[in-house]
């Protein structure tokens, strides 16, 4: 079985990849057009594709197509020959599990490979270890290293007195507005492209794990239970989809109010709010209202369980709002402001969750995500 098949139309690009490949101790079969890629690809699927980025979306898909359809489990990654982030997260959303650029060394390219492969519980069994240049092992290295190291460390002692409490990340979707974390993943509702993308998030990075196409509806909330997905849609209706399957619908009901705007889950009932009466509906298990009451935000946008408490985002003050329940009441404390509006007043609260103890919100005016410091008093 090919280990690696190199895709790349241009000569200079498909022989640093072949480079890039061998050197890293894995073996590669080269192609230099995608329609003899197909071919080998229904051949023998290869454990991964290494492809110089598509001239055009139409070939891309026809690739990705092609591998969905013939090597389910094998991940593509695209070279770029240039460093463009746009280019990056469009051929990411549309397939690629990442995208490299120059210059490109062999370690660079087999840790991408191995993370790519890991996914799909596959493995790249390298016929030689890389190992770091001896330099590295010479005693006044490690002299300079440990200083440089407590310098840094020092650095970011002093950075962090001043370091804003939130980090703001591109997406690649157009309308982000509704927003909803599992165990490892956050996921981002689109209406206007009409998905709903996954998204893994690793220090100052974002790679998508996977988009998930909504054909008959334009998600605007979206909310994540152990076996089903919830989603709001642009039409006025709530839907239940298989979690293994979140494009199959299982139930569908008209919202109580015709602009839903955000969905949580708090372990055992839906909750829903609406963008235009400002209320807040919580559901029994046949998605029939049985609790209603009105919210605190001027415009909520999005809901959170968390912790006990029911939080509301306020898209039109760009604040918060905590509610917990006593008894027959319910107990609001606020508002919340968050420092992320006050640095970037472009910005607007869209899309709402708490994930992993911290807050996490879209702004469908540019396009971004915004991991923020969870403040509850």
């Amino acid at each position: 079985m090919t280990q690696v098949l190199v895709v790349a139309r241009t000569p200079s690009v498909r022989d640093l990849l072949r480079q890039a490949v061998q050197e890293s101790g894995l073996s590669a079969e080269t192609t230099e057009n995608y329609e003899s890629a197909a071919a080998a690809i229904e051949k023998e699927p290869p454990t991964l594709v290494l492809a110089e980025n598509p001239p055009d979306d139409q070939t891309m898909e026809q690739l990705h197509k092609t591998l969905r359809a013939r090597a389910p489990v094998t991940p593509l990654i695209v070279f770029l020959t240039e460093l463009n982030s746009a280019v990056a997260l469009k051929r990411m959303t549309e397939g690629a599990y990442d995208c490299l650029c120059p210059p490109l060394a062999p370690g660079d390219f087999l840790a991408s490979a191995k993370r790519a492969v890991s996914r799909v519980g596959r493995r790249l069994l390298t016929s030689e270890p890389i190992t770091p240049s001896t330099w590295w092992r010479q005693p006044v290295t490690y002299i300079s290293l440990g200083v440089l190291v407590f310098v840094g460390l020092l650095g970011l002692g002093l950075f962090g007195l001043w370091a804003p409490p939130f980090q703001i990340y591109k997406l690649a979707t157009e309308h982000p507005v509704g927003l909803a974390g599992d165990k490892n993943s956050l996921w981002v509702a689109d209406w206007s492209q009409q998905n709903l993308t996954a998204l893994r998030v690793q220090g100052d990075y974002v790679s998508i794990l996977e988009v998930h196409r909504m054909p008959d509806s334009q998600p605007v909330a979206v909310a994540l239970a152990p076996y089903y997905i919830y989603t709001a849609s642009a039409d006025g209706r709530l839907r239940r989809h298989r979690r293994e399957e979140p494009a199959t619908v299982v139930a569908s009901v008209p919202a109580p109010d015709a602009v839903p705007s955000g969905l949580a889950w708090d372990g055992e009932a839906l909750w829903s709010c609406d963008s235009d009466t400002g209320k807040i509906y919580e559901y029994d298990a046949r998605l029939g209202v049985k609790n209603s009451f009105a919210s605190p935000a001027a415009k909520p946008v999005g809901l959170a369980w968390h912790k006990g408490a029911l939080w509301v985002a306020d898209g039109q003050n760009n604040v918060l709002w905590k509610m917990t329940r006593t008894g027959a009441e319910w107990k609001k404390e606020g508002p919340f402001p968050l420092d992320v509006f006050a640095h970037n007043r472009e910005l607007k609260l869209s899309g709402f969750s708490i994930w992993k103890d911290k807050a996490w919100i879209v702004s469908e005016s540019g396009g971004v995500l915004v991991q923020h410091r969870f403040r509850e008093k």
